[in-house]
């Protein structure tokens, strides 16, 4: 039954689709026509505001100064996002682990929201938003034991992320 009224759905707005072809095509011939009208007119029209002046900006053109200072300025390498680093040349692996899960939505804007609000209380922890048809889950930490779960759990719910739980998950752990 569902598929009759989206089959007779579509067709109707084909059906009406393929008609505005052909009021668009009159429109379009008509529009020629008066166009070629105007170009056989020999007559020079005037313009239709006469008494427009031409505005003068120099008056208000902002001016800048620069000192001539060597400014070098240190930047804060947190606020820029960059790959992982690593140490000594060697890259993260993975093995088996515990995250724990703070949110799963269907709402991606909820999901970056969550994990803007974990970052924001808890900078050290790394978050993760993991895409599992269909809810996206965010996951904070890398921790290879269920005691370091468990505490960064009690931090979460202490925060206010009430529905955090502790979940088996693979993690990066950094080569030694």
């Amino acid at each position: 039954m569902k598929f009759s009224k989206y089959y007779l759905f579509t067709g109707f707005l084909f059906i009406i689709g393929c008609s505005s072809i052909v009021s668009t095509s009159n429109r379009y011939s008509t529009f020629q026509k008066t166009q070629s009208e105007t170009v056989a007119s020999s007559e020079p029209q005037k313009a239709k505001n006469d008494s427009v002046q031409a505005f003068d900006f120099k008056p208000f053109a902002s001016k800048f100064s620069f000192s001539s200072k060597d400014s070098t300025a240190s930047i804060d390498s947190s606020l820029w996002y960059s790959f992982p680093e690593t140490q000594n040349g060697t890259a993260s692996t993975k093995a088996a682990g515990y995250r724990v899960m703070v949110l799963s939505t269907e709402n991606i804007d909820e999901a970056k929201y969550f994990n803007d609000s974990i970052k924001a209380f808890l900078p050290t922890n790394k978050t993760y938003i993991k895409y599992e048809t269909p809810f996206y889950k965010v996951k904070v930490g890398d921790l290879q034991n269920f005691d370091q779960a468990s505490d960064l759990k009690f931090k979460l719910k202490q925060i206010g992320f009430k529905s955090a739980i502790i979940m088996q998950d693979s993690i990066l752990v950094r080569a030694k």
